[in-house]
């Protein structure tokens, strides 16, 4: 009976032996994420070699195919004209500044007096679509100080005459052509009515006297008198008083009132705003008591400075003179207000204000 059990019980052990090696052996080895892996390198690689076979096509693409395509892609936005219409105002500008250059001009002296044959050097500006530069010529007046300027195209137009012991003293020697420029500033030439230009014959310098001031004046309207022969500042008399009022501590970012009075002794002035070697001869009429620079807040045109020219008498018109006046009345200090006075008094009597330097005094105590 126990080799019976025995034998039963080895029977069963080899029985289940068998059934595990015909299950182990029937089962599917585990699949691994190989193929997958494979067949999506696989994807890629064709997708990779698509890529490149399509950049590569690409490449072998004409400059006209690749310019059309781009062409193609830039015309589904509108182009701005702006650069054109730019090229076009500047074209049109330079064009407009081409214009033709006439002059009609005539020469005098201080008397009325022609002058006739005499050079005259031009300069005409031009601006053009060619370029731009300075074309210079010369040309005569006729007998009876006639001269015209023409058969050239340009923006404007400035020209010099020369002759010995004459000096220019016109400021209308030429002008604007172009119509970029407005109306009333251009020339306008009419071969009926020639521009006059003003030549001074030089008379022949007389002795002088300098003076210069460069000082500080009361604000509060205390007269300072100068003494134009001497050069100093006198209590009264002299050749010159000015009175200067403004406030005593000004704004500076606001506009305020202020006010001088420029009268000479015994005399009188005449505004002119020349340059003074250019202010030959004192005038023999037309002379004012005094001269008044006044500024008001509030009312146009308004300055915190004056600069200007003056004829003067004095001394019951025994002295003629000139002087440039000027005033900066925002640099006040102390209740001072700085001024200048330059010029030249003839001691003579004499009206001749003509600059000779090697007859020319310094004003002296």
């Amino acid at each position: 009976m126990k080799i019976r059990g025995s034998i039963i019980g080895l029977v069963t052990i080899v029985v289940i032996l068998i059934a595990m090696v015909l299950w182990l052996g029937r089962k599917k080895p585990a699949e691994t994420p190989l193929a997958g892996t494979a067949e999506t390198n696989i994807a890629s690689l064709s997708t990779e070699q698509t890529v490149k076979q399509s950049n590569t096509e690409a490449n072998k693409s004409t400059p006209a195919q690749i310019i059309s395509n781009n062409s193609q892609a830039a015309t589904s936005q509108p182009e701005s004209t702006l650069p054109q219409d730019k090229v076009g105002l500047i074209k049109g500008i330079l064009q407009a500044n081409d214009a033709d250059i006439v002059f009609y001009g005539r020469l005098e002296d201080q008397f009325g007096n022609m002058l006739g044959n005499v050079p005259i050097n031009f300069e005409i500006r031009y601006e053009n679509t060619s370029g731009k530069g300075v074309q210079r010529g010369q040309i005569t007046s006729d007998v009876n100080g006639l001269f015209t300027i023409s058969g050239y195209k340009g923006e404007r137009l400035s020209f010099v005459p020369d002759k010995s012991g004459y000096i220019l003293v016109s400021h209308n020697n030429g002008g604007i052509y172009s119509p970029q420029w407005p109306e009333e500033q251009r020339v306008h030439p009419d071969p009926k009515n020639p521009v006059v230009i003003k030549m001074w014959k030089q008379q022949g310098g007389e002795p002088l006297i300098h003076f210069s001031f460069n000082l500080r004046v009361p604000r509060d309207s205390t007269p300072v008198n100068f003494d134009l022969h001497t050069g100093t500042i006198v209590n009264t008399g002299g050749d010159l008083v000015i009175r200067l009022q403004c406030p005593l501590t000004p704004d500076t970012r606001e506009q305020y009132d202020w006010q001088a009075i420029v009268q000479p002794v015994d005399g009188g002035i005449i505004s002119n705003n020349e340059r003074l070697e250019l202010m030959f001869q004192a005038p023999d009429s037309g002379y004012e008591s005094e001269f008044d620079i006044k500024n008001e807040k509030d009312v146009s045109p308004w300055s915190s400075t004056f600069h200007g020219g003056f004829y003067f008498k004095s001394r019951g018109g025994n002295s003629y003179g000139k002087f440039d006046l000027g005033i900066v009345i925002y640099a006040i200090r102390d209740g001072l207000v700085p001024i200048t006075v330059d010029g030249f008094i003839n001691p003579s009597g004499s009206r001749n204000l003509e600059i000779d330097p090697k007859l020319v005094t310094e004003a002296r105590p």
